[in-house]
Order: structure tokens, then C-alpha cells, then sequence
């Protein structure tokens, strides 16, 4: 994927285009924000745990039409998924890492919390830092 510089305006103006337009933005213009940044996070430790890649959190790579990502909330009654060969498995956010004993809860936690993100989330690293801060502490000790 392509970078580009751009300004802190021309950044605040795609991003509300991004809220108005929702996924039918051209992804190369769709912006950047602090969530996608955290989510990014998240994805490289799941892949730690897990040992496979998340999908991308917003549409397939592939068909532009579909999610690999849900949530509990999420779960439709047609989940039929890509309607051509899987590139990505699906992953319900909610609970695909309860199978894993080697990590701690505190862990498993933050994970679920940044891999929740959505590029237009308001979430702020520093609320994200407060909330797990005990984990991490509980951890260390």
C-alpha cells in the first residue's frame, strides 16, 4: 500500500468523509487514525499468540464485499462468508482467543480490547493504558 504525507486538514477532512461515506470509500484515501493504529497493535499480538494473521478489520482484500471479523453482536443468520475461495479465516473478536491458557487474562483483555478498535473509534491510547494498567502491574509483581 501506498504512503503519503498530508496534512493535519486534508487528514481531518477524509476523516469525516470517512464517517459520511462509511466503507464505500476508496480504501487508499480512507485516513490513518489512532484506532487503526491500535488495532494494528493488537493484530501483530494476536499473530504472537495465535501463530496465523488477523484478518484486515475492514473489508476483504479480495471481494470488497465482506468481513472476516465479528462480534458476538455481529453473528447474522446467513454467515456464509466470502463466496469464493477462503483467503482469510473468520474471527469472532469476542472469543478467539479463550482458548489459549498460556496467556494471562490481563493479556487476552488487551488484545480483545485493540482488535475491537474500528478505525473511526474515538478510543485514546492513554484511556486504553488506564484500564489495563492493573493487569500489567498484576503481571510484574
Amino acid at each position: 500500500m501506498k504512503t503519503e504525507e498530508v496534512s493535519l486538514s486534508k487528514l481531518r477532512e477524509r476523516t469525516q468523509k470517512w464517517f459520511l461515506t462509511e466503507g464505500t470509500m476508496p480504501k487508499a484515501e480512507r485516513p490513518y487514525t489512532q484506532s487503526s493504529e491500535l488495532f494494528d497493535l493488537g493484530a501483530v499480538l494476536y499473530q504472537m499468540m495465535k501463530g496465523r494473521p488477523l484478518p484486515p478489520a475492514e473489508d476483504c482484500d479480495v471481494c470488497v464485499q465482506c468481513y472476516h471479523l465479528s462480534t458476538n453482536e455481529d453473528i447474522e443468520e446467513d454467515d456464509t462468508g466470502c463466496p469464493h475461495y477462503r483467503v482469510y479465516e473468520d474471527v469472532n473478536v469476542d472469543i478467539v482467543l479463550d482458548d489459549l491458557s498460556d496467556y494471562t487474562d490481563g493479556l487476552k483483555k488487551l488484545v480483545y480490547a485493540l482488535i475491537r478498535l474500528h478505525r473511526k473509534s474515538d478510543e485514546r491510547a492513554s484511556a486504553l493504558l488506564d484500564r489495563h494498567w492493573p493487569s500489567y502491574v498484576w503481571w510484574t509483581e
